[in-house]
């Protein structure tokens, strides 16, 4: 197993931790959502099975919706930071995270995804699947289904698929954007790790 530790040579007393060391911690709690929930989605190839369906969508957009949450958190905190001119690589994945596209992917995950079907469930897409899908004939729609005690609503997962495959077709995004976002994030907080708390040591 790899591991990286981080030797506390900058941390104050835990009661006088500073401001940026305090905004690093929640970047860093941030991104471990983010981290954990993708590999909710993708399952493991080796050790389980991958997830059903209707969970591995639920995944999906909690994956969408934690990253445009983890960009709105490093955006109020990454002015506490000052980056020096020399940092080039740094200063890349920065201008990165500030271009145009990344922006875009923010704000819909945000505002498109998060807000309308993830933690808060906007009308807006249930009017608009259902007006699609009896445009198109829809004559039933399976409101539960169960092979056990569980179960799950084949129509909910119909709902939020829509809705995510709308908006991520709307700003061209496959995928692969949103992961580097995350990447680049992991990079930055390390960096920001080692210049404000303290050397960090590949075990």
């Amino acid at each position: 197993m790899k591991q990286i530790i981080v030797k506390t040579n900058k941390l104050n007393y835990i009661k006088d931790i500073t401001k940026k060391q305090t905004a690093i911690f929640r970047l860093m709690c941030s991104l471990e959502y983010s981290s954990i929930i993708y590999k909710w989605y993708l399952g493991s190839r080796i050790e389980k099975e991958q997830l059903p369906k209707n969970e591995s969508l639920i995944a999906l957009s909690l994956y969408i919706s934690s990253v445009g949450e983890t960009l709105a958190l490093f955006e109020s905190i990454k002015d506490e930071f000052e980056i020096p001119d020399e940092e080039i690589e740094i200063k890349d994945k920065l201008n990165f995270l500030d271009s145009d596209e990344v922006v875009r992917l923010k704000k819909s995950h945000l505002k498109y995804i998060r807000d309308k079907i993830t933690f808060h469930i906007d009308p807006e897409p249930i009017k608009q699947y259902m007006r699609v899908a009896l445009g198109n004939g829809e004559q039933e729609f399976i409101i539960w289904k169960s092979d056990d005690n569980y179960g799950y609503s084949p129509l909910a997962c119909a709902i939020i698929h829509n809705q995510i495959m709308l908006t991520m077709k709307a700003i061209h995004e496959t995928g692969s954007t949103t992961n580097k976002v995350v990447l680049t994030l992991k990079d930055i907080l390390f960096y920001l790790i080692e210049k404000n708390i303290g050397e960090l040591i590949s075990e």
